[in-house]
């Protein structure tokens, strides 16, 4: 019996280190599976994200290039626009200051021509003043008169040449106001269009924001997938372990079915040599069943060795015997 313990307890010793070797060696495969598998699953992610991101440079820079392009083409446009109109107001003012110029010329000319004649015309009203002092409170009324006279009439050519000048300067004044209301409209279009185009740029915005979103959340959803597909694999794994450590208990079950039988042969094999050595010694010491029955527990006679058979024998032994 204690060799067959001891051969019990080597073979389970000797089980648990084969399936603990077998089992660190199952482990060190699956986690080296798991290892290529984690690094091939990142490279692939990260090559994705890499192809990804480069587009959205490619993307970004050819968009400026063309937003670009199209600015400096309208600017281009714009400045031609503005060069013909502003040569265009230049020439027309420059023909009006000369118009101006020549009709101040010639009305400076005229009034020195008037100065002169006038000049003239007092000196000979002196000179018949002179002549005819009787006269001369006559000719001082009509040297006044004709004053006035010369005089109104000045001022009706000043009038005149006041009047159209205020004509033209109106007419200036209204060229003026269209050439302002023009670049009034102009200036208002343009804001309109400044006003378009900051829309159109926050609705790019917007769907672009929407896009990163988008893109955002496939990212989340592929990370849950992988994740997801970790545990699955982590509970496969699990199931295969408690698969493989029920197999491996159901096979230590049957060996230690076989080890109860052979044992409980062998148990019968002695008590049958027991019973063989007992019903010897009664022929030899002419005792009966029932004289070895009566005897003491001191005694060495076949109640104390059943006893102590009963005493060392194994309780699952026993239980057998017993029915």
């Amino acid at each position: 019996m204690r060799e067959a313990r001891a051969g019990l307890i080597l073979s389970k010793y000797a089980r648990g280190w084969l399936c603990r070797r077998r089992y660190l060696r199952l482990r060190h495969s699956i986690s080296g599976i798991q290892t290529y598998a984690r690094g091939m699953l990142a490279r692939n992610k990260f090559h994705a994200m890499r192809d990804h991101y480069r587009a959205v440079q490619i993307q970004r820079f050819v968009r400026g290039a063309l937003a670009r392009r199209a600015y400096q083409k309208r600017r281009r446009n714009i400045i031609i626009c503005q060069a013909a109109i502003r040569r265009f107001l230049a020439r027309r003012k420059f023909k009006r200051m000369k118009a101006e110029a020549k009709t101040i010329s010639h009305m400076e000319n005229k009034y020195m021509g008037l100065e002169n004649k006038i000049i003239s015309m007092q000196q000979r009203i002196d000179e018949l003043n002179r002549d005819n002092s009787n006269l001369k409170h006559k000719t001082s009324e009509i040297s006044v008169l004709k004053m006035k006279l010369e005089l109104k009439k000045t001022l009706e050519a000043e009038f005149k040449n006041v009047k159209a000048a205020c004509q033209d300067k109106d007419k200036l004044i209204e060229a003026l106001n269209k050439q302002l209301e023009a670049e009034r409209d102009e200036k208002m279009q343009l804001l309109e269009e400044n006003g378009h185009a900051q829309e159109e740029w926050i609705s790019q915005k917007q769907t672009w924001r929407l896009e990163n979103e988008e893109l955002r959340r496939q990212i989340d959803e592929i990370i849950d997938m992988a994740k997801n597909a970790e545990v699955s694999q982590r509970n496969q794994e699990d199931r295969m372990l408690a698969e493989i450590d029920n197999r491996e208990l159901n096979e230590a079950y049957q060996r230690a079915i076989k080890d109860k039988e052979v044992i409980e042969n062998e148990n019968f094999m002695l008590k049958e040599e027991l019973s063989r050595l007992t019903a010897g010694s009664f022929s030899l010491h002419g005792r009966k069943a029932s004289n070895a029955s009566s005897q003491n527990e001191d005694d060495v006679g076949y109640a104390s060795a059943k006893n102590t058979l009963d005493i060392n024998r194994p309780p699952d032994l026993l239980s057998k015997n017993c029915k």
